[in-house]
């Protein structure tokens, strides 16, 4: 979490396992678990984008994100606007 604080407004690519989810609402949340302890927030406001997203591939695979680190109430965590910035592997 410090290293990717320290990298704000940078792009980064966060590799982990899905611990949980927000399907309701707004915005909807995918949190991975990147380390012991350790859970960081994916964000995503399109809900087109996250009903078109292979939840069950998610579910059982490890998730790698790419984009910009921002700050939510002084945690890190990536917005996802794009498809493309999300694979389950």
């Amino acid at each position: 979490e410090e290293r990717l604080r320290a990298r704000i407004d940078e792009e980064v690519t966060v590799f982990g396992v899905l611990r949980s989810r927000r399907d309701e609402g707004s915005p909807r949340i995918l949190w991975l678990r990147h380390a012991p302890r350790r859970d960081f927030a994916v964000v995503l406001f399109n809900v087109k984008l996250w009903n078109g997203l292979d939840h069950e591939a998610l579910d059982r695979r490890y998730i790698t994100v790419t984009g910009k680190v921002s700050e939510y109430r002084d945690r890190p965590q990536i917005l996802v606007e794009h498809a493309t910035q999300i694979r389950a592997d």
